[in-house]
């Protein structure tokens, strides 16, 4: 709401499942959620140049799926072997410790799509 609130022309869409409400996730893990998915959109925000970023949250046998996409610029995952940024290494980090898995999706004008599932 602050981030719509203080941009112009980027909005923030979130949906969340009523699944989602009603899981369990202990404090560890309930932050590293949120730095990551804080990261994911600063990182939208700084570089992609979107109009709309939408976070969707859901749930399914145990895992907490997050879906995070953006209709920037979009950029050339094969170049993020040989630059890859902190903020990226942060998020693997942060999955990694979650025992999660990340699926990443960009293509130069089309935006960027991170697709992440957690178990929880």
């Amino acid at each position: 709401q602050q981030i719509n609130l203080a941009s112009r022309g980027l909005k923030i869409h979130l949906n969340t499942s009523p699944l989602v409400s009603k899981m369990f996730i202990d404090r560890q893990h309930t932050i590293l959620i949120y730095r990551m998915v804080q990261e994911l959109v600063n990182n939208a925000i700084k570089y992609s140049d979107a109009k709309n970023i939408h976070i969707n949250m859901d749930c399914e046998e145990n895992k907490l799926k997050l879906a995070l996409s953006d209709d920037g610029k979009g950029f050339d995952p094969n170049q993020l072997e040989t630059n890859l940024g902190i903020g990226i290494k942060n998020i693997s980090e942060r999955i990694a410790k979650l025992i999660g898995s990340i699926q990443l999706t960009s293509e130069i004008g089309k935006g960027t799509k991170y697709n992440i599932t957690i178990p929880i």
